[in-house]
């Protein structure tokens, strides 16, 4: 019974890719020439053969989004370069003030990450689901004291930008399944953000492709999160893919499956450039705290098919 189950999954894996790869076919070769007022015109993007897969109306049908000039979420990606020899203090001055943020009204999450490449450097992001969330944790006694400890910790100013979600649909989708969110030893996964520049003509099908193939990589077994993120200010030309999997291993093995490699081929034309960035997680170091219960628009989340 179970290898019939297995074949099964594997069946419906192979279709799943198959119809991201073909949408990011359609998406990247239409985009330049199929034009409306300067604009891609989407209409009929979507192959009507591929209809009958599984999950592909989902994708292919309106997404409900936020009102006009409105935020789903308020998120935050920090960049801090610490001064060699002031990591670990750092790290301790952050994870209290992280243990202490997640319990705020409106915080939906707190990672710390640091980073493979270079351990002098860490990224912390925050998100809110309400505008005064980050103005009313920047004035808790956990902030300050935060701020305080880590100021002579710094090599450079930090630097931080401004994010909204496009997956999921809202800031709920966010937040950490489990209640506890470390443990020792900490469980280790495998975690990049790929920063991809776009052109005004690309950014809405690069959109439409990405919120897909974040879609269908949340059905993988080793996927934990697969957010897709819209820069705001200097960054609106940006989207930010956030992928955590289960292991180092399992990552590398996701970039082998057609779900990425179609969304790949969709990248490699549609964006100017792109800079991605692997990291190892500090908080949360359980795997629960980084799944979701989910929201109506999250994959994998409780109320994903009902």
């Amino acid at each position: 019974m179970s290898s019939v189950k297995h074949f099964r999954g594997r069946q419906r894996g192979l279709v799943i890719g198959a119809v991201v790869c073909t949408l990011a076919t359609s998406l990247a070769s239409r985009f330049a020439f199929v034009t409306q007022g300067g604009l891609p015109r989407l209409t009929g993007v979507f192959p009507a053969t591929l209809r009958g897969a599984k999950g592909y109306e989902r994708l292919a049908s309106t997404t409900r989004y936020i009102g006009e000039g409105q935020r789903a979420a308020h998120i935050a990606v920090v960049n801090v370069d610490v001064t060699p020899g002031g990591e670990e203090q750092f790290i301790e001055a952050s994870m209290d003030n992280a243990r202490k943020s997640i319990r705020e009204e409106s915080n939906q999450r707190f990672d710390i990450l640091r980073s493979v490449d270079d351990p002098t450097k860490f990224t912390l992001i925050e998100i809110y689901r309400k505008e005064t969330g980050p103005v009313d944790h920047k004035s808790t006694a956990h902030y300050l004291t935060w701020r305080e400890t880590v100021a002579d910790l710094m090599a450079t100013p930090r630097s931080a930008s401004q994010w909204d979600t496009i997956y999921p649909q809202f800031a709920s989708g966010f937040q950490p399944e489990a209640l506890i969110l470390e443990r020792f030893p900490p469980d280790v996964f495998g975690i990049e953000h790929e920063y991809v520049t776009l052109g005004e003509v690309a950014w809405e099908p690069f959109k439409e492709l990405s919120l897909g193939y974040a879609k269908f990589s949340m059905r993988e077994d080793k996927s934990m999160r697969v957010d897709v993120l819209k820069g705001l200010g200097e960054d609106s030309d940006k989207i930010l893919i956030i992928r955590v999997f289960r292991s180092i291993r399992a990552l590398e093995d996701h970039k082998k499956v057609t779900t990425y490699l179609g969304w790949k081929v969709g990248r490699d034309k549609m964006s100017i450039n792109h800079e991605i960035k692997r990291y190892e997680n500090i908080f949360p170091s359980l795997a629960k705290g980084w799944t979701g219960v989910g929201d109506t628009g999250q994959a994998g989340g409780k109320n994903w098919g009902g």
